[in-house]
């Protein structure tokens, strides 16, 4: 688990990893929010060329984060 994850979601770490064990698509959704969020640390920054894709990119990592928070209130610990 890399930094954006831990940086977000700080108090659910534990719970992060103990559904990522056993659930492949959170599994899925938790890389895909990874990558998401590194790309964005990466291209959108003041002044960034690329305004339309990092909008899209903060609309996705919102979306993402969306289905972590729904999918942690869900799970049975």
């Amino acid at each position: 688990m890399s930094e954006y994850l831990q940086r977000r979601f700080a108090e659910r770490i534990a719970d992060i990893e103990a559904l990522s064990k056993n659930d492949a698509t959170f599994r899925e959704i938790c890389s895909d929010y990874e990558e998401a969020s590194a790309w964005m640390a990466d291209h959108c920054h003041s002044g960034s060329p690329l305004t339309l894709k990092c909008d899209r990119y903060r609309e996705l990592v919102g979306e993402l984060e969306g289905e972590i928070i729904e999918a942690l209130k869900d799970a049975v610990f």
